[in-house]
């Protein structure tokens, strides 16, 4: 496939609906072996992990009461939020680096609204989204 068939085959899954990659498979799968082909690269791209989860939920179900597993689960909670900040923060690093000190409050707007009042995150990119554009239009002229 070449780059500009790749791009034309991303740009068509990005307006298609679900997620990009599983589009993406699908529509490549077909491009090379029809409906069998997106069959096929969909279930591989999606049967493993589904495989997994069901397996892990039948062991949940009939161990997940015993010894130390609750606070097992708890523990990897807390380290999927950890990392979930800890990439939040690298993606706004360059963010904060290379653009004007404003787009710190605006983004700690954002980030009460949605994450600390629970504001739906539509009413608070309705909200924050003028007022950024606004600032970026201002700071061009």
């Amino acid at each position: 496939m070449t780059p500009d068939a790749f791009n034309e085959t991303f740009a068509l899954c990005q307006s298609l609906p679900g997620p990009n990659i599983v589009t993406m498979s699908a529509v490549i799968g077909s491009r090379f072996a029809g409906a069998p082909g997106a069959l096929a690269a969909v279930f591989g791209l999606l049967g493993a992990p589904v495989a997994i989860i069901l397996v892990l939920g039948v062991l949940y179900t009939r161990f997940g009461a015993v010894g130390a597993l609750p606070g097992a689960i708890l523990a990897l909670g807390a380290a999927a939020s950890g990392l979930v900040l800890a990439t939040a923060a690298k993606m706004a690093t360059p963010l904060i680096r290379d653009k004007p000190l404003i787009v710190i409050p605006i983004a700690a707007l954002a980030f009460v609204g949605a994450g600390l009042m629970r504001f739906p995150l539509i009413w608070v990119l309705l909200a924050v989204a003028p007022i950024s554009i606004v600032i970026a239009w201002r700071l061009t002229r």
